[in-house]
C-alpha cells in the first residue's frame, strides 16, 4: 500500500488503496468519504479564513491552507466525480490549543477558530459532521484510508518524544465513530 504524507496547506482526493498520514496541532484535517464511489478526500488546513475569497483561487494562491476555501473545494471534487451530498461522510480532527488554552484576551485560539470555521463551512455545504475529535491541548496524528473511509488517530503529547508507533494508534469505526481495538484488522468494506 502506498503511503502519502499530507503536508500543511494540502488536499488529496483518491479512490485507490493508499494510507494518507498527517500531523495536526492547531490545524484541522477534514475527511470526506463517498461510500458508493469508494473515494475519499482529506485536507490539512492551517488558518480559518482567506480574506480574499474567492479571489485566492483566481490568483492561484494556495486555497487549501484556508478552512473556508478548502472544504467547498473538497466537496466539489467529490461531486464532480459522481458523488451526491447524501453520499458524503464527514469527519473532523485537530484544532488544538497548542500554546494558550481556550480564549486569550477574549479571542478564540487559532485552533478554536479553525474548528468554528470548519463547522460553519460543512454546514454551508449542507453536510453534517459524523465524527469529530477536536480541541484540547494535544496534537494528533491521522491515518486516512480514502478507499474505505477509515481513520486511525493517535493523540500526541506536548513534550518532544520519538515518532509515535502506528501500531498503537486508535482506530475509529466508520459507522459508529467509536474507538476500536487497534489490533483489530482493517475491514475493506
Amino acid at each position: 500500500m502506498e503511503n502519502i504524507y499530507l503536508k500543511p496547506g494540502d488536499m488529496v482526493v483518491r479512490n485507490d488503496p493508499v494510507k494518507i498520514t498527517t500531523v495536526l496541532g492547531s490545524c484541522i484535517a477534514l475527511t470526506l468519504f463517498a461510500s458508493r464511489l469508494r473515494m475519499g478526500a482529506i485536507c490539512h488546513a492551517l488558518l480559518p479564513a482567506c480574506n480574499e475569497m474567492p479571489a485566492c483561487r483566481d490568483r492561484r494562491r494556495n486555497p487549501y491552507k484556508y478552512v473556508d476555501c478548502v472544504i467547498p473545494e473538497m466537496v466539489q471534487a467529490l461531486l464532480s466525480s459522481g458523488a451526491t451530498l447524501r453520499d458524503l461522510e464527514v469527519k473532523l480532527f485537530g484544532g488544538a490549543d497548542m500554546f494558550s488554552p481556550g480564549r486569550r484576551n477574549g479571542f478564540l485560539s487559532v485552533g478554536g477558530q479553525n474548528i468554528a470555521a470548519a463547522v460553519h463551512a460543512v454546514a454551508a455545504c449542507d453536510l453534517r459532521i459524523k465524527l469529530k475529535d477536536v480541541g484540547s491541548n494535544h496534537g494528533r496524528k491521522i491515518y486516512f484510508f480514502p478507499h474505505t473511509g477509515e481513520v486511525w488517530m493517535k493523540r500526541l503529547g506536548l513534550s518532544r518524544r520519538p515518532e509515535p508507533d502506528a501500531s498503537r494508534a486508535v482506530r475509529l469505526d466508520r459507522m459508529t465513530g467509536q474507538t476500536i481495538n487497534p489490533r483489530t484488522p482493517i475491514r475493506s468494506g
